[in-house]
């Protein structure tokens, strides 16, 4: 028996010894260098063991999903083979030790079995374990597709610190259910020392006499649960009862005797010990304020500060839609009355206060009781929809005035994964809440949102531009209408300046009811039809009180003009986009008319009239005479894809009505209904020597031919990026016509006859200017390219080429009409064709 005892101590002291040990913190370990090595009870990493490591399977390092780089470790269990995972620790001198990793599960097989994820420590070298805990429940890591690792974090038993032969053991196991277990992923293992000092982290009032407190870490029940712990200053004194909440053992409630005055307090906290390793609070304080009296919000006092339109799947928080918002007015504010609309649908608050910078979150009210009890929340009967593409959420107060508005959009995520699903839209910077697009962006939290808490991407993004004015409306001869590209700050519209020309007096300046982008500007007479005026604003100052941009202050306006057939035209499409790209349709004002595009629509043509209308604007938008206008979609993806664009040009819309990718129609029709233009469009139209028509646009080539006539459009040309979208077209014919660079003569010749029978044509070329150069084919009626004459020449100021009637092989074609095709383009960006028909004849 002694000599049994003894063996027994030397492999234990061999298995203390036989592997390395960390001893340098903090340490991570991401798995991207893995030992080739497999087997069981093997060390695959130094200082990291398992009992079965393989290749591809049981213990082995996979790049099916990572954190950060490109690998993470994999475990997956079977019915026969659960992982043990151990991490070899030296933790002397540590005294607060603490574990934290990243993990998750994703699909493996057809079967419903999650898999286990339990974590302990050993202190004596992996003899005995202690303190064996499971990472989350049996639900945490289910057999599904993974979109998301989670933060796990497991706080060392007191016994580890200071000791020199710990272990950490991660054990995986085989969970209940049918069919095969899901495939366990860890990344990004984390041991380091955590702070000592348990402090509070918030304080939220929850009523005139309870109170809500958080830590910094889990507390043990005995102490937190001691009344006398607890301490508010002045005249309150302790608490009648403390409860540490059983879902969250970070926070205790507080329920006092008395109600708390309106007025400035602060809570003391002793003796309150941590779960894990025992820290106690000496003298922990925590200041706030309790403000009894309520008003009802004003402009921009109470924000919506984040958003989730799109909770499925979700990632940790309850799978419903709800916004954040927060007072910040330095006030407490009433609720009561107050109203969330999308337009369509409006939802009425109930009797709710809420205190200076408190948030709250917003849901239905079937949905209220699905938060957890920290986190304040407030359920509306009505609730409006948030639509996962985007929509437009105004915020009113009792009085029906917009005090907050946002008009959010899916591309605000800016990430493709996250946009998909299960993450809200936070706002980066609270200080500029006017900021759209460019102070939004996708939730970091792993769980996806932070309702009811600051956000994770909060920073400082402050708006340091001011507004431009980019239209002017005449609603009537005597109201004008000036929009901006951003929020105005509305409060201070009594010190706004707007001024016309023309002897036009502004005699009022007041907010528009719904648009914050808006004024509404009064006259002192009518504006005068077939008249141009010009209107400049000067100190309109945006939410962050930045003055107008000087370069875009004025602006021209006119009373508009209904709209008649071809007043307005389509004069470019882009029905095939590149991958990830989008499509466009451009529009061109054919006219001297200032024309208000309010509540026109495109749309299908069937047999001259029009089928499944899509809206282009609701709003009044004014397009002025000889202006192009590109709708999309999706106005950052258009730009980025064609960045010769103009992007004051680009219009964005809801939907479009069918576009196809290789042959379809489009009209345009105004508030009335009545057509004003429409094309027929087709592949098939665009040049026959594109390797590919994917990301080129179909372009007009006159103003005023034909719109249905496929000779009046061509492919974008190259030097063009393909597509010109809001700005002139490249293939566009200059209004004094092309005959003054190119002709062709004579345009009936016989191959090889001299005398008074031309064998040949002249190409003739002029320019105004040196620097053109081009390309000259000649195809047959058929479409087939027969003959290159010139391509990428310089064709100088004056000179001509010529064509004998013979193809790319020196034969004589046959007797009939061929089609000259010139391309020409300079280096300044000129760039057009040129078609034109001669006839080969025979001699009889």
């Amino acid at each position: 028996m002694k000599f049994l005892m003894f063996i027994f101590l030397l492999l234990h002291i061999f298995l203390i010894t036989s592997y390395g040990q960390i001893s340098t913190f903090p340490y991570t370990q991401n798995f991207e260098d893995f030992d080739n090595s497999t087997g069981s009870e093997i060390e695959f990493i130094p200082n990291w063991t398992g009992n079965e490591v393989r290749s591809s399977s049981r213990i082995f390092r996979s790049n099916r999903l990572s954190v950060s780089g490109d690998y993470a470790l994999a475990v997956q269990p079977i019915s026969t083979f659960n992982g043990d995972v151990r991490i070899w620790l030296n933790l002397e001198g540590i005294e607060n030790p603490m574990c934290a990793f990243y993990a998750t599960s994703t699909n493996n097989g057809s079967g419903d079995r999650p898999v286990l994820l339990w974590i302990s420590t050993s202190i004596d070298g992996g003899s005995t374990f202690i303190h064996s805990w499971q990472i989350g429940d049996d639900s945490t890591f289910p057999n599904v597709a993974s979109i998301q690792f989670s933060r796990f974090q497991y706080r060392l038993p007191l016994e580890a610190a200071g000791q020199q032969n710990v272990v950490l053991k991660f054990d995986i196991l085989y969970g209940a259910g049918s069919g095969t277990a899901a495939l366990l992923l860890i990344d990004d293992v984390s041991v380091y020392e955590a702070s000592q000092e348990l402090l509070i982290d918030a304080v939220q009032i929850l009523s005139a006499n309870q109170l809500l407190v958080e830590f910094n870490q889990h507390i043990e029940n005995e102490s937190a649960e001691a009344p006398e712990h607890y301490d508010v200053n002045p005249g309150i004194g302790s608490p009648l009862s403390a409860e540490r909440k059983a879902d969250n053992p970070s926070v205790t409630i507080l329920t006092f005797s008395q109600p708390f005055d309106p007025g400035d307090y602060v809570l003391k906290v002793t003796g309150v010990r941590a779960l894990e390793g025992g820290l106690v609070a000496a003298n922990a304080f925590f200041a706030f304020s309790y403000a009894r009296e309520a008003r009802h919000p004003q402009y921009n006092e109470v924000i919506i500060t984040e958003i989730m339109a799109n909770p499925f799947p979700g990632l940790g928080l309850p799978e419903v839609e709800y916004i954040e918002l927060l007072n910040r007015s330095g006030h407490s504010i009433a609720l009561d009355g107050c109203k969330i609309s999308d337009g369509t649908k409006t939802g009425l608050f109930p009797a709710v206060t809420l205190l200076p910078d408190e948030y709250v979150v917003v849901c239905a009210a079937k949905d209220e009781k699905l938060f957890s009890v920290e986190i304040k929340t407030v359920g509306l009967k009505s609730w409006p929809v948030l639509n996962n593409e985007g929509d437009k959420i105004n915020l009113l107060n009792n009085l029906d005035e917009i005090i907050f508005s946002v008009d959010y959009d899916k591309s605000w995520y800016n990430h493709d994964f996250k946009s998909g699903g299960g993450y809200a839209l936070e706002m980066i910077d609270v200080d500029r809440f006017c900021g759209d697009r460019l102070n939004w962006a996708a939730s970091d939290d792993p769980l996806g949102g932070t309702p009811g808490r600051p956000n994770s991407v909060q920073g400082s993004n402050p708006d340091l531009v001011g507004p431009e004015l980019i239209s002017a409306i005449a609603l009537d001869p005597t109201i004008i209408k000036l929009l901006f590209n951003e929020k105005l700050a509305l409060e201070r519209v009594g010190e706004f300046k707007v001024s016309f020309d023309k002897g036009l007096v502004a005699t009022a300046i007041r907010r528009d009811s719904f648009q914050l982008d808006v004024i509404i500007v009064e006259l002192s007479e009518p504006l005068l039809r077939d008249e141009v005026y010009t209107v400049e604003a000067s100190h309109v100052l945006d939410c962050a009180g930045n003055d107008v941009v000087s370069s875009a202050i004025s602006i021209k306006i006119a009373l508009p003009e209904r709209a008649v057939k071809d007043d307005v035209i389509i004069n470019e499409l882009l029905f095939n986009p590149r991958q990830g790209g989008v499509k466009f349709v451009e529009v061109y004002n054919n006219s001297e008319k200032y024309i208000n595009l309010n509540n026109w629509h495109l749309g299908n043509i069937v047999e001259d009239t029009m089928t499944n209308k899509r809206a282009i604007t609701h709003q009044d938008f004014v397009l002025p005479p000889r202006h192009f206008l590109a709708l999309t979609t999706d106005p950052e993806k258009l730009k980025a894809a064609y960045p010769l664009g103009k992007e004051g040009r680009f219009f964005k819309i809801a939907a479009f009505p069918t576009f196809n990718q290789s042959a379809g129609t489009m009209g345009i029709a105004n508030a009335e209904n009545a057509l004003i233009d429409a094309t027929a469009y087709d592949e098939g139209f665009h040049a026959l020597l594109l390797k590919t028509v994917k990301g080129v646009s179909l372009e007009r080539v006159s103003f005023d031919s034909d719109s249905m006539d496929p000779d009046n459009w061509h492919s974008a040309s190259t030097m063009g990026d393909h597509a010109t979208p809001g700005v002139m077209n490249s293939q566009a014919i200059p209004e004094n016509g092309l005959s003054q660079y190119v002709n062709l003569e004579p345009k009936i010749f016989v191959p090889g006859e001299t005398g008074t029978l031309n064998g040949f044509t002249r190409i003739k070329f002029s320019f105004p200017e040196p620097g053109y150069m081009g390309n000259v084919m000649i195809f047959n009626l058929r479409g087939i390219r027969i003959k290159n004459i010139a391509q990428n020449i310089l064709f100088g100021t004056q000179g001509e080429l010529q064509w004998n009637g013979t193809d790319d092989k020196g034969k004589l074609v046959s007797m009939g009409y061929y089609l000259v095709f010139i391309e020409v383009y300079s280096v300044k960006g000129k760039v057009f064709t040129i078609k034109d028909k001669v006839a080969v004849g025979k001699k009889y």
